[in-house]
């Protein structure tokens, strides 16, 4: 990823009073989001983003070092931010920084994110990477949204990996409901 250019499928709202779209995508193979790449609908106005839906064999997001936001996401600046459904029949592994999140950075509130698959790993792996797994965020007087995980069969949390419902502000966080036929949380190196 060069400058300010974007690469992924999105639905954009800028500056403008329109909301953001609902971006669908479905794919019966593997989805691999890596060094920058997305998958969104976002707002930076007043305006709300949409609800973000993906389906896959497995899904693969690693941020790589990249400087972006790399995974999928529903991100409103001032409006509300809308619902992250993501399903794979197989695998999700969220690594390096990258993320599955409904942000809102102000007085709007962040939606409801759920993930299921039949595993799902998030590792930081590196040092510095950032926030790395699956959120529901305010970042300002809104509030966050709630998280529901599921995995069939083993669910992997290591090196500074979150799931997590964060208010940073005056807002409400949401609840978190995980379930997995094993869980392992392992700080390791994590910060």
């Amino acid at each position: 990823q060069g400058g300010d250019i974007t690469t992924g499928i999105f639905s954009r709202s800028i500056g403008g009073p329109g909301n953001a779209g609902n971006v669908e995508v479905s794919t019966n193979g593997d989805l691999s989001i890596v060094k920058g790449g997305t998958i969104d609908s976002d707002t930076y106005s007043s305006a709300h983003a949409g609800t973000v839906k993906v389906s896959a064999g497995s899904i693969a997001i690693d941020e790589q070092g990249s400087n972006g936001f790399t995974g999928i996401f529903s991100l409103a600046e001032f409006g509300n931010a809308g619902s992250v459904e993501v399903a794979a029949s197989g695998s999700v592994s969220i690594v390096n920084g990258g993320q599955i999140a409904s942000d809102t950075s102000s007085s709007g509130h962040a939606g409801a994110v759920k993930v299921s698959a039949s595993s799902i790993t998030i590792d930081e792996q590196r040092s510095g990477a950032g926030f790395t797994g699956i959120f529901s965020q305010s970042l300002g007087t809104g509030h966050a949204g709630s998280v529901d995980v599921s995995a069939t069969g083993n669910l992997s949390i290591v090196n500074g990996g979150q799931i997590s419902s964060a208010s940073l502000s005056s807002g409400n966080a949401g609840t978190v409901k995980v379930r997995a036929g094993n869980i392992s949380i392992d700080g390791q190196n994590g910060a």
